[in-house]
């Protein structure tokens, strides 16, 4: 007999368990480019847990100015017949992101969006953006910066694809 993480003597995970299937089944996540008949396989599922994660909430966030960013009165933006216009300030995200690629600003995104607390991971991330910022690696930075910036968003080529809309 199989063993199952899932409690089904409670009812609100059940629920959830049956609406994330039901979802998936209706994305067709996994079989889009198969025959309408076929079922999305479930080979397994994983346990998530939320142990090393760092729950911030959405005034924090909003406090800290991670994502949005103030607006202030700009006497640059003026136009004639408006008394002041506002100027977006600047986020921790805007500021501190200067990823090249489109998945890397997504990876940065999540990580900003999930911040982490296991000094292993966060080390592991120091030392690989200190490397980048050593005055001998600067020509690999440099190397590596310029062909970033070429590699491409997958995510809507496979959606225009899912949908027949692709073309060549």
């Amino acid at each position: 007999m199989a063993s199952f993480r899932f409690d089904f003597d409670s009812t609100n995970m059940v629920r959830a368990l049956g609406a994330l299937l039901r979802y998936l089944d209706q994305q067709r996540i996994g079989v889009e480019f198969d025959e309408i008949t076929k079922k999305t396989p479930i080979s397994a599922f994983n346990t998530v847990t939320l142990d090393d994660a760092v729950e911030i909430d959405k005034t924090t966030f909003k406090a800290l100015q991670v994502f949005e960013s103030e607006y202030v009165p700009s006497a640059v933006k003026r136009r004639p017949g408006i008394l002041t216009s506002m100027k977006n300030g600047v986020s921790l995200f805007s500021l501190l992101n200067i990823c090249r690629s489109v998945p890397g600003k997504r990876l940065m995104k999540r990580w900003f969006e999930r911040p982490i607390y296991d000094r292993e991971i966060l080390h592991d991330r120091q030392s690989a953006v200190s490397f980048f910022y050593q005055d001998c690696n600067l020509d690999a930075t440099k190397f590596i910066r310029t062909k970033m910036k070429d590699v491409a968003n997958v995510r809507p080529i496979l959606r225009r694809l899912r949908n027949g809309s692709a073309s060549v």
